[in-house]
């Protein structure tokens, strides 16, 4: 919630216009300018601007790469398109520089971010099925490294071992 810098504590969406000729817009824009915010803020909100302009970058880019392969009916790349998609559009929405651009209420926000959490599941879950699918022979090393490397380092008696010897 944006407020209003210095020893006044109104919500900046409160305030009414003092002229009657000016719209309700530039009141808001005009009150915007005396909001502060700090450089690690505003830091942060260019990188997860950046971060979800990349992803949707990603995801336009597998799209069209599943659309420009000749006769394929492999449809990982489609899968993680939609699921880069709707993870962009959730990080942009999340987002409150992204979300005064348009005129829309919390409760649209919150729910705009609940749909896109319970949908991305459908998409991650296709991903990793085609993904499984088609390569367990290759998944099953990985994954054991991992749970071997996991149970190295987390137990003493494992690091004890291999630093003596």
């Amino acid at each position: 919630m944006l407020r209003a810098a210095g020893a006044s504590r109104r919500d900046l969406a409160t305030i009414q216009s003092p002229m009657p000729g000016m719209s309700n817009t530039t009141a808001l824009l005009l009150a915007q300018a005396a909001v502060s915010v700090s450089r690690s803020d505003l830091r942060w909100e260019f990188a997860n601007i950046a971060a979800a302009v990349a992803i949707l970058s990603i995801a336009l880019a597998a799209i069209a790469l599943f659309c420009f392969r000749r006769s394929t009916r492999d449809l990982t790349l489609i899968y993680f398109g939609v699921l880069c998609i709707l993870y962009g559009v959730r990080l942009l929405a999340s987002r409150p520089s992204f979300r005064s651009l348009f005129d829309e209420s919390r409760m649209f926000w919150v729910y705009a971010n609940w749909i896109i959490t319970c949908t991305i599941l459908l998409p991650l879950g296709l991903f990793l099925y085609q993904l499984g699918r088609r390569t367990p022979q290759k998944l099953l090393p990985l994954v054991s490294g991992c749970t071997n490397s996991h149970r190295h380092f987390r137990n003493p008696r494992y690091r004890a071992r291999s630093q003596s010897g």
